[in-house]
């Protein structure tokens, strides 16, 4: 469950709230109601964590990915390493 400010990061909650994988509370007596609903319905709670669990299973490796595709672009050295190898390799 979220708030109703999740500014910092939007875009990923509004995919959790459209999948069923969260709900956006506004108030903290809808906070109570829903949570003592999902207490009350075992199933609906492992049914939405499942959903959020597969949720971020698929977006995992975004990082790598992004890097992936920003290599032709980043700088490099003169070994023709950019500074994220250079980084891990502790150069």
């Amino acid at each position: 469950m979220t708030g109703p400010r999740v500014s910092n990061a939007r875009a990923i909650y509004k995919e959790f709230w459209n999948g069923g994988a969260a709900l956006r509370v506004p108030d903290p007596v809808d906070l109570a109601e829903h949570v003592a609903g999902l207490l009350r319905d075992p199933r609906k709670a492992r049914d939405q964590a499942a959903k959020a669990r597969a949720m971020v299973e698929a977006g995992r490796g975004a990082l790598e990915k992004t890097l992936f595709l920003l290599q032709p672009y980043l700088p490099r050295d003169g070994a023709g390493r950019t500074p994220e190898a250079l980084r891990e390799h502790g150069s």
